[in-house]
């Protein structure tokens, strides 16, 4: 699904039920995996459904908050089974603070629920009414108040996703976020260490206490994590996302792939093709 704000929508971010969503494309369209290239939230009002983000399954309650990240895929279960708010928009739209983008990477618990919900609840509401108000004075400032109330809301809702029994840090967040950027070219942690001024026992107490995996097991499951995604959206042949992922030799990358999947990936793309 590409991004095409409508008339009256604010250039960058797009309100919308659920219903008015469906009607943008076939059913089928929304049945096959989708690699997003924007984000969106999505605000469960009334029925239930699922939701597949990068391979995990969650259910869509009433009062349930789901945030889609660009670059993840993700797929729709029954979107006639329910009924809600979405919120599409570009990263570009939320250019607002110096550390924006690693937020909009980071990974996150995809969805909200309960209590925890309850306030972005409000605050998508909010933002459906400065989206639709008629008012050709609100024009003007209807772009500013949705980008602080979305803002708001994204913040609110990283910190609400943090698991309680895990303590992140400034060290485990400065590893994750070069993570995303340098793991389809680097592996060692070691070069992680170096490039950002800690030891390796330091790196590792921090990922430890956030995560209880290894640096390298969290290195490993980004470069897992890509490569499931491309396996399962797109049509890059198993040499080319080798490469892509900064293996010298396709056979190294099903070697690692089946060690930590156990499978190989050509299998794992049939079986998401034939799901």
């Amino acid at each position: 699904m590409g991004f095409a704000a409508g008339r009256g929508q604010v250039p960058g971010c797009e309100v919308m039920s659920v219903a008015e969503l469906r009607d943008r494309a076939p059913a089928e369209e929304f049945r096959r995996p989708q690699r997003l290239a924007l984000h969106f939230l999505l605000v469960v009002h009334e029925g239930a459904g699922r939701h597949v983000v990068d391979f995990e399954e969650v259910g869509l309650a009433p009062g349930a908050v789901l945030w889609a990240r660009a670059g993840q895929v993700h797929q729709w279960g029954d979107m006639t089974a329910y009924d809600g708010t979405v919120v599409i928009f570009e990263a570009a739209f939320l250019d607002v603070l110096p550390e924006w983008d690693d937020l909009l990477v980071r990974p996150r618990v995809p969805v909200l629920e309960g209590a925890a919900a309850e306030p972005l609840v409000r605050r998508v509401r909010d933002l459906v009414q400065v989206a639709g108000d008629p008012r050709p004075t609100a024009a003007v400032r209807r772009a500013a108040i949705l980008r602080l109330l979305l803002a708001a809301t994204l913040l609110d809702f990283a910190s609400r996703a943090e698991p309680g029994d895990r303590v992140r840090s400034r060290v485990f967040d400065e590893l994750v976020d070069d993570v995303e950027r340098h793991y389809r070219t680097e592996r060692d942690v070691t070069a992680y260490a170096a490039r950002l001024g800690y030891s390796t026992r330091t790196l590792a107490r921090a990922t430890r206490a956030a995560t209880g995996q290894s640096p390298k097991e969290l290195v490993d499951a980004r470069v897992m994590l890509e490569a499931r995604r491309l396996l399962a959206h797109g049509e890059l042949g198993i040499g080319r996302i080798a490469e892509h992922l900064g293996f010298a030799e396709a056979s190294n990358f099903t070697k690692f792939f089946r060690q930590r999947a156990g499978a190989l990936p050509s299998e794992v793309r049939r079986s998401f093709r034939a799901g």
